[in-house]
């Protein structure tokens, strides 16, 4: 808000002062105090001076004189085009970034990041251009704007944290879970980096992969509920065991249904062991279950049928691949395999080369049907 109110006041050269001035000095803060990468706080302070400066300059650019913030008509094109400049450069500048550090494209990364948040980007500036014009006309009534500015940044930031702390605490709790069983321990990780993969390969929106990597993430926290005598059962369950167990996915659902980013995984994790052939608990068939809780029920599999389990010894890629294939259609969405296949069929030389180096005894057999079952 300060900044784009600099920017739009001028000159250029006192905008950017107060832009090294703000930015600076907070960067360094920032460096010795929470010790950031310095070059990312060279970044952040060079990405602030880019955008001040082309605004100022984009304004003296297309303005007669002097642009009074809440002036004539005359005045709002200049002060349009400043907020386009400052907005295009400051996000195009932070996506080239995080597209550098994740091998992605800068466009994708934008529509990512901005594309639920460019309204309250934009409120910001145009408080700016209000603070500019109380600063000019009334600098009395400043401070309690700024006052009211700390305290809307406060509160943006307390609801982004505690977002994050909880779903950082559902994650461990699913963890936790899956430690409970020394066969399973970072099972929920890996299932989230197979429907990552999945996700990508079926060309999905990267807000859509996001949701369904949460959902994998926390996929079998329901299993909470599960008492640890079923989870680690070496034998074959009794008809009562296997709905305990199989209340795994229910109880997981309701556990996250309550969190507001969990609001379209929890279908995916109630619904992540319906059969595509409608012979699951819900009695979904094919595209009724939804296709977040069917890649979940595929990266599922997989990770379960290459793990050691207390009721058998874990099966070669080759062996869980062909159970996949002969699961198309009935367990398991066609589509989603063949994905799945495909991308294994890649990795496989180099997969099977680094299992036979530190496992050369690892058993190839197809798992029994009671196998699958208990995944």
């Amino acid at each position: 808000v300060v900044l784009f109110a600099a920017a739009i006041m001028g000159p250029v050269a006192h905008a950017v002062v107060i832009t090294v001035l703000g930015v600076g000095l907070h960067q360094l803060y920032v460096y010795f105090r929470k010790h950031e990468y310095w070059y990312l706080c060279v970044f952040n302070t060079s990405q602030k001076i880019l955008a001040v400066g082309l605004s100022a300059l984009a304004i003296q650019a297309v303005a007669a004189g002097p642009v009074l913030p809440l002036g004539p008509a005359q005045n709002l094109a200049p002060l349009a085009l400043a907020t386009a400049v400052y907005f295009l450069v400051n996000t195009g500048l932070i996506s080239i970034l995080l597209a550098f550090m994740g091998s992605r494209h800068p466009w994708e990364v934008w529509v990512k990041t901005h594309r639920w948040t460019w309204h309250l980007y934009l409120s910001h500036l145009i408080l700016g251009i209000l603070v500019a014009d109380l600063y000019l006309e009334a600098p009395l009534v400043l401070p309690p704007v700024v006052v009211l500015s700390v305290a809307l940044r406060h509160a943006y930031a307390s609801t982004a944290a505690l977002r994050k702390h909880t779903r950082e605490a559902f994650e461990m709790l699913a963890d936790t879970v899956d430690q409970r069983d020394p066969h399973t321990a970072q099972h929920s990780q890996q299932v989230a980096d197979y429907c990552r993969m999945l996700g990508r390969r079926l060309e999905l929106a990267d807000e859509e992969i996001e949701i369904i990597v949460q959902a994998a993430r926390v996929h079998n926290v329901g299993k909470i509920a599960v008492s640890e005598r079923i989870l680690q059962k070496p034998g074959v369950l009794s008809r009562e065991e296997l709905d305990e167990i199989r209340r795994h996915a229910l109880v997981g659902a309701q556990l996250v249904g309550k969190l507001p980013h969990y609001e379209r995984g929890r279908e995916y994790i109630l619904c992540h062991h319906e059969w595509y052939d409608g012979s699951g608990t819900l009695r979904l068939r094919g595209e009724e279950i939804p296709l977040g809780a069917r890649i979940i029920a595929v990266a599922d599999a997989f990770h379960a049928m290459t793990s050691d389990r207390p009721y058998r010894a874990a099966l070669g890629w080759r062996s869980a691949m062909q159970e996949l294939e002969r699961q198309k259609g009935r367990q398991f969405d066609p589509v989603v395999v063949e994905a799945l296949l495909e991308a294994l069929h890649e990795r496989l030389p180099v997969e099977e080369s680094r299992l036979d180096t530190l496992m050369p005894s690892m058993p190839r057999e197809v798992p029994t049907p009671r196998s699958m079952v208990r995944h």
